[in-house]
């Protein structure tokens, strides 16, 4: 019979590192994280709770000591599942310890082609955002053990916590800010943590946005009005009205086989229409952007004439 909840880590001692004990952290109630740098250790005194007889410990299922506390060093990422047992065998209780590394290169994500680790894209004002990372090839097992995502507020307020849900892959990140208000000036920045454990050993990866630095419009849809001449609409998950907030448009033309990536004169205009003085077949690639910001644009539109 399990006779607590927790593990009761009674002491903390740090060795060659400057680090306070208040520095490691539960994140599930039987999951704590402990940051060490590289080369150095610390110290954990564990203890099994109210048990009142013999009490006999486990570490990765393997015996590693007895009596009612285990002193452990957690170093060079060997943390482990510790469990604690009655003289009969009987699991009385269990913590897994993780070690977050300091100092050590990030290995369980890659660095977008934006150089981050974490991306956040929201297709409009809403207060609906979305947030994705890309395993490393040789951390596909790597998981996601907890997230927090809050948005800080002014002095003397509580933080908005946001709502989030993680998809089936642990890759992305689904989030609302139900108190977000569309019109109004954001209070404070998002902060999205990420938590991933691979064996026992634990990386924290963070973004902070403001709402307005992550919007990214969705693709237009371009028709062909009569020869040379297109036009497009905002995008029907763009944020109404639109004479409020207005989108600024990039066109380019490229060869029919050519990518809207590859590098030709852009002219930016603010139209939703236009013409193309060319005779020969072409494509046509539209992007869009919010008209007073300079951050994201819009995947590329495009339409191929034939003609």
């Amino acid at each position: 019979m399990m006779e607590s909840t927790h593990f009761i880590i009674l002491c903390m001692t740090l060795f060659q590192c400057g680090q306070s004990s208040d520095q490691w952290t539960y994140l599930t109630p039987n999951v704590v994280a402990v940051p060490v740098k590289a080369h150095e250790s610390v110290s954990l005194t564990l203890s099994c709770g109210n048990h009142t007889g013999g009490v006999q410990w486990e570490k990765n299922g393997v015996p590693v000591g007895r009596g009612k506390q285990l002193n452990i060093v957690v170093k060079d990422m060997n943390g482990g599942n510790y469990t604690c047992h009655d003289d009969a065998g009987n699991m009385l209780n269990h913590v897994v310890v993780l070690q977050e590394g300091l100092g050590y290169r990030p290995a369980f994500l890659l660095k977008s082609p934006e150089g981050e680790y974490v991306t956040c894209t929201s297709k409009n004002y809403n207060g609906h955002f979305h947030c994705k990372w890309t395993k490393s090839s040789d951390r596909r097992k790597a998981e996601v053990l907890h997230f927090s995502v809050t948005r800080a507020s002014s002095r003397g307020s509580t933080p908005s916590n946001i709502s989030c849900s993680l998809d089936g892959d642990g890759t992305t990140l689904s989030c609302e800010d139900k108190r977000h208000c569309t019109f109004a000036e954001e209070e404070g920045r998002i902060t999205v943590s990420i938590y991933l454990r691979n064996e026992f050993r634990l990386e924290k990866y963070q973004t902070h946005f403001f709402i307005y630095e992550i919007v990214k419009p969705d693709k237009v849809n371009i028709s062909k009005v009569e020869q040379n001449t297109f036009n497009w609409t905002y995008p029907s998950t763009w944020s109404r009205p639109s004479c409020y907030f207005r989108l600024a448009f990039q066109i380019k033309v490229v060869g029919p086989h050519e990518s809207c990536d590859k590098e030709k004169k852009v002219k930016t205009i603010h139209s939703l229409s236009v013409t193309i003085c060319k005779k020969s077949k072409y494509k046509l690639c539209v992007r869009s952007q919010e008209e007073v910001s300079d951050f994201m644009w819009s995947e590329w539109s495009s339409y191929i004439n034939n003609e």
